[in-house]
């Protein structure tokens, strides 16, 4: 799946979701995390996310916090990266 630049017509609010109008298909998925790292023509990993009876995002619990590290003896640091970005998440287009 590659994304796509599309322009919608946004609708109304509906129990805090947008309605999105025009400019999409029934069944297709629209980016709502990480759209600052989408580009037209990028491969992207679409998560489905799951939802409620009335059409609402579940939310998943948060994990445990990680652990501490271990104490060493070493006074030298690892520098960390940059964190990588999860793949963005797509909805169903009336989630948009």
């Amino acid at each position: 799946k590659t994304a796509q630049f599309r322009e919608i017509t946004p609708g109304p609010l509906v129990d805090g979701m947008r309605v999105v109008s025009s400019g999409l298909k029934a069944g297709e998925m629209v980016v709502v995390s990480g759209l600052q790292r989408v580009r037209p023509g990028a491969p992207v990993n679409a998560e489905v996310l799951a939802v409620d009876d009335k059409g609402m995002p579940v939310i998943k619990p948060a994990g445990p916090p990680p652990a501490a590290p271990a104490a060493s003896g070493s006074a030298s640091r690892s520098a960390s990266g940059p964190a990588s970005g999860a793949a963005p998440a797509a909805a169903p287009a009336k989630k948009g």
